[in-house]
């Protein structure tokens, strides 16, 4: 609701989901999806401040963790694409 698109290294997206740490969003799958799909970084209005680390839950356990996953991300963070299966889990 800021008024600006979400841009990841100079990429506009059309759609997306910006949030402010700390911050949670869960999703209802109810078994009906089988792949997680994201393009993860810190918007380019952030520049080089600020820092997080994205975390991905199935039904309480961990699928992704992009400091596992790459270390922690910062505004100078290469955008990170994420690919989780979430085939038979309910919640995301």
């Amino acid at each position: 609701g800021d008024g600006l698109p979400l841009t990841l290294n100079g990429v506009v997206y059309a759609k997306g989901l910006g949030v402010h740490a700390p911050s949670e969003v869960v999703l209802a799958l109810d078994g009906t999806c089988s792949t997680f799909l994201a393009a993860i970084g810190l918007d380019d209005e952030v520049a080089s401040a600020g820092s997080v680390d994205v975390v991905v839950l199935g039904d309480d356990v961990v699928l992704y963790d992009s400091r596992a996953a790459g270390g922690l991300m910062t505004g100078a963070s290469a955008t990170r694409q994420v690919s989780v299966d979430v085939r038979g889990r309910s919640e995301l």
